[in-house]
């Protein structure tokens, strides 16, 4: 199901209350916003998520990061980026 526009306003208003408490921590590499299926949802139609690419992690729950803000869930991505040359 497409997320509509309030929820893209929401979506975008949780991003950058997340960004404003971790943005400054090293192990960041980007935080954006994406699609993922609700947890146990299988098929289900997919949900606006916080996505936090963290350097030296695996796929899953992470130091002290909230499980959602305002309502949207947070998914940690690993995540260590590199420029290309």
């Amino acid at each position: 199901m497409p997320a509509d526009a309030e929820a893209w306003a929401r979506a975008r208003a949780a991003k950058a209350r997340l960004e404003q408490a971790i943005l400054d921590d090293p192990a960041v590499s980007l935080i954006d916003i994406g699609l993922s299926s609700p947890k146990g949802a299988g098929d289900e139609p997919q949900e606006l998520v916080i996505q936090v690419h963290l350097r030296g992690v695996s796929r899953g729950p992470a130091r002290d990061l909230p499980a959602s803000v305002d309502g949207v869930r947070v998914v940690v991505v690993p995540g260590d980026y590199q420029l290309e040359g």
